[in-house]
């Protein structure tokens, strides 16, 4: 999985998705498992439009940054806030675009190689 970068307060950090970080971001967001995960993004973000997102749904995508960063850190003690990590996208927001497609690129996939009973 690619790791992206995102600069909080003058310093470049890690972004890491996949389990580690759907875990961290279900414990968060309160769901059980990646598909009410998936859910609840899907759900979050189907109104943006890339240019003007919602306080919430701002929110949820520093959670979901938050949870990569932690996840690419191997630790929870981060030395930001959710809203430095909301500022340092709004900062850079091609950046946004990135994360999103990172993120989305990590979700789990059917495998189109397998046949079903085979």
């Amino acid at each position: 999985m690619a790791v992206l970068k995102l600069d909080i307060n003058g310093k470049a950090y890690p972004v890491l998705f996949g389990y580690g970080a759907f875990k961290l971001l279900g414990v968060r967001w309160k769901v059980s498992g990646v598909s009410q995960l998936m859910q609840t993004v899907a759900t979050t973000f189907s109104t943006v439009d890339n240019t003007d997102f919602s306080f919430e749904q701002m929110d949820k995508l520093a959670e979901l940054v938050f949870s990569g960063i932690q996840n690419a850190k191997l630790g929870k003690d981060l030395p930001f806030t959710l809203d430095d990590v909301a500022m340092a996208m709004l900062l850079d927001a091609s950046k946004i675009t990135d994360i999103i497609k990172a993120f989305v690129d990590s979700m789990p996939k059917a495998d189109k190689g397998c046949k079903k009973g085979k």
